[in-house]
């Protein structure tokens, strides 16, 4: 059994559809906790008109009853408010028309056009769209409810927006509490109004921004993951799942890049009588799965060692490009007459970084619910939290003898 999700829809179409396949029946879902995921990923400042039309929540259509999942495939329904106002252009069997045929640089157009035999980009660029996130974001909110279940806590927070890049907070979940009190998603809601300056001057010059995330997962069990082959390796897992996010270009890992730039005794976790979890070290230390009295020096690996979890706090590190719709257009390619000219522009953010975080984050819970469910995964939630708590009894007995 595992956590498995897919997707359909346009952005300007009726809707986009949900389908969550592999979860146990009995877990109770609050549809709250998802519809807040989903106002998340709808906020922060940079953002298009497109937010001031949609009231993004989900409709069950089937897999529920009593707010307790059957066994059967939980499938949700997120209403796109303004296909009232693209209904004669995106209707499943009339809809013609507002051709997109100036490929943008930087998006799905050109090479999709190519590969499906299309001469309307709008037929790439409507699934293309970073609209497909809000379906991520609701299978990553039921994830996130699953993993609750395990005691594993999923957060995350902007650490960068364009050139400005910010230290990361002392404590995590303090860090992630504040993030939520600024309108950028940062640790810092104190540097908010520099950082708007920052935005709104690129805004006025027609231009876009990116930015960067650190996500996290706290009180992950060991042996998540698995050495044994290549693809289910828990870095690799992870890394696949913030990579699909279209908007990704990179993903770290712990320390990243930066390691490559360490000695091996500056970076791998040694293991120790103190307890230092703090920022410098990645915040190392926080296992508790660890004999009494026994830390991790850090947490450079980001709590992954050989493709499994060990215990410390999972630290994943993503990077968004800029918009690729900008004001100002770049040059783009006509797919019909083939000749260089101005770019199509579509109704677009300045800067997404918020929302990004969020997707993030709920990325991070897809995975980790997949690798929970196959290694603890039954038919019901009862005798999957049983398997959880025989395994966990089993480490604390080891470690105790």
């Amino acid at each position: 059994m595992s956590f498995q999700f897919e997707s359909a829809g346009e952005s300007h179409g009726k809707g986009l559809i949900v389908f969550i396949k592999g979860l146990p029946a009995g877990l109770t879902i609050e549809l709250d906790k998802i519809n807040k995921r989903l106002k998340e990923r709808m906020s922060g400042y940079g953002r298009g008109k497109r937010m001031n039309i949609e009231r993004d929540c989900v409709e069950v259509v089937t897999g529920l009853r009593g707010s307790k999942t059957l066994g059967s495939p939980l499938v949700f329904l997120i209403k796109n408010n303004d296909y009232e106002n693209w209904s004669e252009y995106m209707d499943p069997i009339t809809g013609y028309g507002r051709e997109v045929l100036s490929a943008r640089p930087g998006h799905a157009d050109f090479v999709g056009a190519l590969k499906y035999n299309f001469d309307d980009m709008r037929n790439v660029l409507e699934r293309a769209s970073a609209r497909e996130t809000a379906s991520r974001v609701a299978a990553g909110a039921v994830a996130e409810i699953l993993l609750e279940n395990f005691g594993v806590k999923i957060g995350s927070f902007v650490t960068g927006v364009g050139e400005h890049i910010f230290p990361l907070p002392d404590d995590l979940l303090v860090g992630y509490e504040r993030s939520r009190k600024s309108i950028f998603f940062t640790p810092f809601p104190e540097e908010d109004e520099k950082i708007k300056s920052y935005v709104d001057e690129i805004k006025l010059k027609g231009d876009t921004l990116g930015g960067s995330v650190l996500a996290f997962a706290l009180n992950v069990i060991p042996g998540i993951g698995s050495y044994t082959s290549y693809n289910e390796r828990l870095s690799a897992i992870i890394s696949f799942h913030i990579s699909s996010i279209p908007a990704t270009k990179a993903v770290e890992i712990g320390l990243g890049s930066q390691s490559s730039r360490m000695l091996g005794s500056e970076f791998h976790d040694e293991f120790t009588t103190e307890q230092k979890p703090s920022a410098k070290n990645l915040y190392g230390g926080l296992n508790q799965y660890l004999p009494k009295g026994i830390f991790r020096r850090s947490n450079f690996a980001g709590g992954i060692e050989g493709g499994m979890s060990n215990g410390e706090p999972i630290i994943v590190k993503s990077f968004m490009k800029p918009i690729p719709s900008t004001a100002k257009p770049l040059n783009g390619l006509n797919i019909r007459s083939m000749k260089i000219e101005e770019a199509s522009y579509q109704r677009s953010d300045v800067l997404a970084i918020a929302a990004y975080s969020v997707i993030v984050s709920m990325q991070l819970s897809i995975a980790l619910a997949g690798c929970y469910l196959k290694k603890f995964g039954s038919d019901n939630i009862n005798e999957t939290l049983d398997n959880f708590a025989r395994y966990k009894e089993y480490i604390f007995k080891r470690f105790s003898t």
